[in-house]
């Protein structure tokens, strides 16, 4: 599995602060697949992965953050 560096959660916690919506864990998913080069072949295989990975990352982030 794909672990968030500091910076990367920093990021994506970020995105949950700002409310700019889920959709944008999109520039996130692409930063981390260029740490590990996938063949042209995979990388949109994995994008997606890490996408939807990312988005219930951001989904659990958010209703965290909004407990009181």
């Amino acid at each position: 599995p794909v672990e968030l560096s500091a910076r990367e959660f920093a990021l994506l916690e970020a995105l949950v602060r700002s409310k700019k919506g889920r959709a944008e864990t999109a520039a996130l998913a692409d930063s981390l697949v260029a740490n590990f080069s996938p063949s042209a072949a995979l990388r949109e295989h994995y994008v997606r992965r890490l996408r939807v990975g990312l988005e219930h990352l951001y989904d659990r982030q958010a209703a965290a953050a909004a407990r009181p």
